[in-house]
């Protein structure tokens, strides 16, 4: 009985010096996403995008206007070449936005884990209309997308 006892107060001691020695996982980066330029004629309308992150997962979507639907797949396993997407589009008889609806629009969430075998990677792509009835995609280069760090407050 008294073994039990100075085993139990032992690890007692022990077992908040133990939780310390055992290394915490970093937090995984977070990135606002904004979009800066896009090579798009003045009279094209947005009416969805995509959004293909390789390396990682959307955090936070944006709020979008009434009438458009959205679909967002952070997927578990691997799935190279991308390990999340989402895809945003306009209902029949949904207004468009502008570009200014794409400064910081969307939270993305870098994955230590993937980035391993896959570099960590945003790519944008616009639906647009300049007639409502023909559509087409433009993928935005690197240059247009900008990342910024973010963090939650503490």
């Amino acid at each position: 009985m008294q073994f039990r006892t100075l085993l139990s107060v032992l690890l007692l001691i022990l077992m908040p010096v133990m939780s310390f020695a055992q290394d915490t996982p970093a937090p995984n980066a977070m990135f606002v996403v904004s979009v800066d330029k896009a090579n798009l004629t003045e009279d094209a309308v947005i009416m969805g995008f995509d959004v293909r992150v390789q390396g990682g997962s959307v955090l936070v979507a944006p709020l979008l206007p009434k009438g458009w639907e959205m679909l967002i797949r952070n997927f578990i396993v691997q799935t190279p070449p991308w390990h999340s997407t989402m895809n945003a589009t306009a209902e029949m008889g949904a207004e468009g936005v502008d570009l200014t609806a794409f400064q910081r629009f969307l939270i993305v969430e870098q994955d230590a884990d993937l980035t391993k075998d896959a570099p960590f990677n945003v790519d944008v792509g616009l639906i647009t209309t300049t007639d409502g009835q023909s559509f087409g995609i433009t993928w935005l280069p690197d240059e247009a997308i900008s990342l910024t760090p973010f963090s939650i407050p503490q």
